[in-house]
């Protein structure tokens, strides 16, 4: 394998989270009387909550928190189970875990939510760590998140070390470090957005994936 330590982010890319998060966001639209964005919402899928509701819908200081808390209120209610993995990713992460990389998940989902989601679908098992905001906020960065996965395993970054995900910030996270990123089409990119973020690879299919991960080194 070209890479002993393989880091993945969670929505749009382990898991179909798209329905759970949306319903999530509409709900918080209708409850707060947000402007509603029409058929563009999946545009906030990937971003920090709080970045959602500051930049996304001009929100500031304590109306920001309440967002974020009205969203998680539902969410955490059952919305957050609404997010099957994708076909072939079990079996990928089995065949992963067999030929020796340890595994991460990095997302901007906040750490206790993927856990219980990874337990919920039978994934957390094969991963050694993972990362993601505190409900504080703190540590949402994609490179402070990733960075904080590898320091869990007493890793650093190096060419060891990819990065897979669905959009811009995964590939942009991942160059901050000096990383390989694989972005995958899967997800919730939007047109464009991954050949801008100019990653090591992009692949369309789950298959795609694992070939390139479990090819021997060059």
């Amino acid at each position: 394998m070209r890479w002993r330590i393989v880091c993945f982010d969670l929505d749009g890319t382990l898991c179909d989270t798209r329905e759970g998060i949306l319903a999530s966001l509409r709900h918080t639209v209708d409850a707060l009387g947000l402007p509603d964005p029409g058929g563009d919402y999946e545009r906030f899928i990937g971003p920090p909550l709080q970045q959602i509701y500051s930049e996304g819908f001009g929100l500031e200081g304590e109306a920001v928190q309440a967002a974020v808390e009205g969203y998680r209120a539902f969410y955490v209610a059952g919305a957050m189970y609404l997010a099957p993995p994708f076909p072939g990713i079990p079996e990928l992460l089995a065949e992963l875990r067999a030929a020796g990389a340890t595994l991460c998940v990095c997302t901007a989902k906040p750490w206790v939510y993927a856990e219980q989601i990874l337990e919920h679908f039978g994934l957390r098992e094969y991963f050694a760590v993972v990362s993601g905001p505190e409900l504080d906020g703190s540590r949402h960065t994609k490179p402070e998140i990733i960075a904080h996965a590898l320091n869990q395993i007493g890793a650093k970054a190096g060419p060891e070390v990819v990065m897979i995900g669905d959009r811009h910030y995964d590939i942009d996270g991942a160059r901050a470090l000096g990383i390989d990123g694989i972005g995958v089409r899967w997800g919730f990119a939007r047109a464009g957005e991954l050949e801008a973020s100019r990653p090591s690879a992009i692949v369309d299919e789950v298959s795609e994936l694992g070939a390139c991960l479990l090819a021997p080194p060059a």
